[in-house]
């Protein structure tokens, strides 16, 4: 111990006296031990930076006292530092090991998260902060399920209901905390087009319904169900067999390209609203532009009443957005209910200037007393929603994951997207015997959730129970409700997700593909149709990841003067080709899809390092494999005949720094059975310094 603390005091004072050296870039330290094993002498000696310029001869050379000399290959590393082959496991035997493992009480846990929370929760602390968010949320859900309701163009009390019986479903097995679930705009807009579809007539306007694709016998109600019925199985299915990364497959662009373009057609369908003007129903691609064409030609049928009804609730909105939400925020967590305001005071100007039966306003209409009773969707219409239910599932559960986990990474805190899908699904089900829509996690009411303090889906339950009281007593309250004033609260509701055109120049600055990407998924969406727009979206998205895998980058690499780093020549002046040698790097997998374009790269660049008169004869060829992630048989292939094609020009093919996981392949592709394991080294520099004893050899 003494000896120790000598040596620490005798280091400090060495390096005071050197510390005022400006250009100390290395500090050299020798130990000199006496015979009984004390401290007999202690050099510290400062480096400065070399000033002298460096000939090219130099740079071209490796300082042998940096770095070792002697080479190493694979095989002896894996030797000297005893590498082992972990073997596979089998299908039996990870079946084995989870039946072992098996536990019905953790299984039950897994299956129920609030078995894991509830029994735990802290009533005293946390209970009032729930509670006051899930009243929070229960006054937002009012209009939001009466606008998104007339959205789907199903009755308004379905709206109602999707915020409360599903919901008491995700509540059990959700394993996210602060996610509202309910109406959405964007899946209440998918919703429409089957409700339109598959209903019978007499429930919309003759002038609405173009088509028919069926012999149309169901309610609206009914259509709705049994798409929520049919949502939710697809997520079961998911869920069950672990398809949670699913959401993988929808890019920020992608999503971000179709939701705007879901945004323009929500707006657009609320134009016969905002006008109160009787459009016909338009489906099929560009139906956009014919409705705006219909809107144009029949302008002249606008009602002014509504116009400046929903003018007036859209600036009120606004200006609460932009200047009243701010301020209020600073003084309080609780937000204006502003919607809910707007929908009463809609409601007691229509009742008192009866707007319906004097200017012929559509209002909301007949909102039953109580609550549903359970009922079984039409199953007969099961084949026909296969593919709607489809889309809507992988959209909803989309937005749900990425609510759920933007509110797991700021409260730290783990969800499972199998879990997820499970809670969702199983919401739906139970929720299409009740009249509900298919639910989806809502942007703002999760937001106002988590903001107010809800700290856990017991808030959920609190919005439930209120709006079961609303149901109870309070619902035809709303009977008066103009239709104009809800398209003005969609609106402005929507005005976020058009803003997200504001992203597209950043994405086409950043990545010209993520641009291409959001043009053709918002273009598609609104130009042809919201389902098929989504799936050349996500085509889109994997076109663009094959090109990328197709086009791998090969770089000629370059020693650094006096180091074992070997950096891309392009970028790195410092960067000299090492004598008699090319060394490339290759960057992404090697499969059949860019076998061609690896082998053609490689050989232009062997021939224009080859025809360079300035640098001696090549003999040997590197190839730097540390960012490789994957090598396919057909890869393999490409390797041997490569190292073939080299050796006829008597050049010799060295491989270094692949990964463990591509030597396995490698090896399961029987490469090393033509390609012999002495010219695969752990690292470039080992590689190099073989060439280099290599040429030693040869020449005494």
């Amino acid at each position: 111990m003494y000896e120790l603390c000598r040596l620490i005091k005798l280091c400090y004072l060495k390096l005071q006296q050197i510390k005022n050296a400006t250009e100390v870039e290395v500090v050299k330290m020798s130990i000199h031990p006496s015979s009984n094993g004390s401290i007999q002498e202690l050099n510290i000696n400062p480096s400065p930076v070399s000033s002298h310029s460096v000939t090219q001869e130099e740079l071209h050379t490796i300082d042998p006292s940096l770095v070792s000399t002697h080479p190493v290959t694979q095989e002896e590393f894996n030797t000297t530092y005893r590498y082992v082959d972990i073997p596979e496991t089998d299908l039996s035997q990870t079946l084995k090991m989870r039946v072992a493992q098996f536990n019905i009480k953790s299984c039950l846990f897994c299956l129920l998260p609030v078995l894991q929370w509830l029994p735990t929760y802290n009533w005293k602390q946390n209970f009032i902060s729930d509670f006051i968010s899930g009243y929070t949320v229960a006054i937002m859900n009012i209009p939001q399920g009466l606008a998104y309701s007339n959205l789907a163009g199903v009755p308004p009390a379905v709206g109602i209901y999707t915020a409360i019986f599903p919901v008491f479903i995700y509540f059990l097995y959700a394993s996210s905390r602060h996610v509202n679930m309910g109406t959405f705009a964007i899946v209440s807009v998918m919703v429409s087009k089957p409700v339109h579809s598959f209903s019978t007539p007499s429930y919309f306007n003759s002038s609405q319904l173009t088509t028919a694709t069926l012999q149309q016998l169901y309610t609206p109600t009914q259509v709705s169900t049994i798409l929520c019925l049919v949502v939710g199985i697809w997520q079961v299915i998911f869920g069950v067999v672990r398809l949670g990364s699913l959401s993988v497959l929808m890019s920020e662009t992608l999503i971000s390209g179709f939701t705007t373009g879901a945004a323009v057609l929500v707006i657009t369908s609320q134009m016969k609203h905002v006008f109160e003007i009787n459009l016909p129903f338009r489906d099929g691609p560009f139906k956009l532009i014919y409705t705006y064409v219909d809107l144009a030609r029949m302008i002249k049928q606008t009602n002014f009443i509504a116009l400046i009804l929903t003018v007036c609730v859209i600036m009120i909105l606004i200006v609460n957005v932009r200047y009243i939400k701010p301020r209020l925020a600073k003084k309080t967590r609780f937000p204006l209910p502003i919607e809910l305001i707007m929908v009463i005071i809609g409601t007691l100007i229509s009742k008192h200037f009866q707007l319906s039966e004097m200017f012929n306003i559509t209002v909301v209409g007949g909102i039953p007393t109580g609550l549903p009773g359970p009922s079984l969707p039409p199953l007969p219409l099961i084949p026909n929603v296969l593919v709607d239910s489809l889309v809507i599932a992988l959209v909803a559960f989309s937005i749900n994951i990425s609510m759920a986990s933007m509110f797991a990474r700021k409260d730290h805190y783990k969800i499972d997207g199998n879990q997820e899908l499970l809670a969702c699904g199983l919401g739906n089900m139970v929720g299409s015997l009740f009249s509900c829509l298919p639910i989806s996690a809502s942007l703002t009411r999760s937001l106002i959730q988590y903001n107010v303090g809800g700290k856990t889906q017991l808030a959920s339950v609190v919005s439930c129970c209120l709006l079961i009281l609303v149901l109870l007593f309070i619902g035809p309250f709303f009977e008066p409700l103009p239709l104009c004033v809800l398209a003005g609260i969609i609106v402005v509701a929507l005005r976020n997700m058009l803003l997200q055109v504001k992203d597209f120049p950043m994405m086409w600055k950043h990545n010209r593909q993520d641009g291409i990407i959001w043009l053709i998924t918002f273009f598609s969406v609104i130009l042809i149709d919201i389902e098929i727009g989504l799936g050349v979206g996500i085509i889109a998205s994997l076109v663009s990841i094959i090109l990328m895998s197709q086009t791998p980058q090969i770089n000629l690499l370059g020693n650094l003067p006096n180091t074992d780093l070997y950096l891309d020549i392009d970028r790195y002046d410092m960067a000299y080709p090492v004598p008699n040698t090319i060394i490339i790097q290759i960057c992404g997998g090697l499969h059949f899809a860019n076998n061609n374009f690896v082998r053609v790269k490689i050989k232009k660049l062997l021939k224009k390092e080859l025809r360079d008169e300035t640098k001696p004869d090549i003999n040997k060829f590197i190839i730097d494999m540390s960012a490789v992630t994957f090598v396919d048989p057909a890869s393999s292939q490409v390797l041997l005949d490569l190292a073939s094609d080299l050796e006829q020009r008597h050049i010799s093919l060295c491989l270094a720094k692949c990964s463990i996981y591509i030597i396995d392949q490698l090896k399961k592709s029987e490469f090393f059975q033509t390609f012999p394991e002495r010219q695969l080294f752990p690292s470039v520099h080992n590689a190099v310094l073989y060439v280099q004893n290599s040429e030693g050899d040869e020449s005494t």
